[in-house]
């Protein structure tokens, strides 16, 4: 087993991956569609390679990318770049599948070691740089436990964030976030339902003051956002597995080689739920949370974001991205891009494949 690995306590964890939640500034009206649940790998990187990893272990990195795994967990990463003469080397890494973890580049100094957190607040594996090239660098692959709450080399880490494209189009995000919602309400003695394209329970109180909240929540940026999303979890009952398979076909011409639909539907949420409370009388929270499987991050059900407002102000005080949840790390743009990608691929597996990527 290897050793303990030294603690890097000079630098601060990466902003927004850490366990406190991200508050969220609210954003333009018109936003440029981003992504980050995937990094977009061109064809010329050529084939895979795949490596079982236990403790230190060796590996060059090229252009190619490069598949390495500790136990369960996968791994990609590839060379990007390094300068004649230089004392580092960039790659880019990120936990497979692409939208188990972030996608980041990372500066890699010779004999020095830098710790990288894939997925959270806390380093899980640590990479140092033997030898460079202009077009390589061989680097030791250290796994880190979690347990160890290893802080990582955030002044090393920039986040990737990929503009969305598709073959012969061009687009934004704008669409997303223009949504029109139609709802219908229906009364019982509990709670009040609010339906046709996303469902939404009010705990707790009525009235006036539960009329102005829901008009408020309409006029969050994220509403229109979440109920999309809401829309994408519930259509993915109509997937099947031979419908994942030609879907990522047409998208990246060739089926997938490391993650079948079973490994995928198993892993992304498949149901998006909310709820509005009042937590006093003029103050109302707009939860919206995921359903997943078993094995899954988020196993059960994990809030992903929130919003308050105040009915007596008739304001909305905030709107806050859990950082435990599916949009941990994302800002608005890149939200609506994750959207965007699966929306653009179609069908009932369109959140499947592009959540995956082109590297499954």
């Amino acid at each position: 087993m290897a050793q303990k690995p030294k603690v890097d306590r000079s630098e601060p964890g990466i902003p927004g991956q850490g366990g406190k939640n991200m508050v969220v500034r609210r954003a333009p009206a018109v936003v440029a569609a981003i992504v980050v649940l995937y990094f977009v790998v061109a064809a010329l990187f050529g084939s895979a390679s795949s490596i079982s990893i236990s403790g230190p272990t060796t590996i060059n990195l090229t252009s190619s990318i490069t598949f390495f795994s500790v136990g369960e967990t996968q791994y990609a990463a590839f060379f990007v770049s390094s300068p004649q003469n230089a004392t580092y080397a960039r790659i880019e890494v990120s936990r497979m599948p692409i939208f188990l973890g972030k996608t980041m580049y990372v500066d890699l100094y010779l004999a020095n070691a830098t710790s990288i957190n894939t997925a959270g607040p806390y380093a899980d594996v640590q990479m140092t740089l033997l030898h460079r090239t202009t077009s390589s660098a061989t680097v030791v692959i250290v796994p880190v436990p979690i347990a160890y709450q290893q802080k990582p080399s955030s002044g090393r880490i920039t986040l990737v964030a990929t503009t969305l494209s598709q073959p012969g189009s061009s687009q934004s995000g704008s669409g997303a976030q223009t949504t029109t919602v139609t709802t219908t309400t229906t009364q019982t003695s509990a709670s009040t339902t609010t339906g046709t394209s996303a469902s939404t329970t009010i705990q707790n109180g009525g009235g006036t003051n539960l009329a102005k909240a829901q008009t408020l929540l309409a006029q969050d940026l994220y509403y229109p956002i979440m109920i999309n999303y809401t829309n994408l979890y519930a259509n993915e009952t109509g997937c099947t597995s031979a419908l994942y398979n030609s879907t990522y076909a047409t998208k990246y011409g060739h089926t997938p080689k490391y993650y079948t639909y079973t490994n995928v539907s198993t892993l992304v949420p498949y149901q998006m739920i909310s709820t509005i409370k009042n937590t006093s009388d003029s103050v109302y929270i707009a939860s919206y949370s995921t359903v997943s499987h078993t094995g899954s991050p988020w196993a059960g059900t994990a809030p992903a974001l929130t919003i308050t407002m105040n009915v007596s102000s008739d304001i909305i005080t905030g709107t806050v991205v859990s950082g435990s949840g599916i949009f941990s790390g994302l800002n608005y743009s890149q939200i609506v891009g994750g959207y965007s990608a699966a929306k653009n691929i179609g069908n009932a597996c369109g959140i499947y494949v592009a959540a995956c990527g082109v590297q499954c």
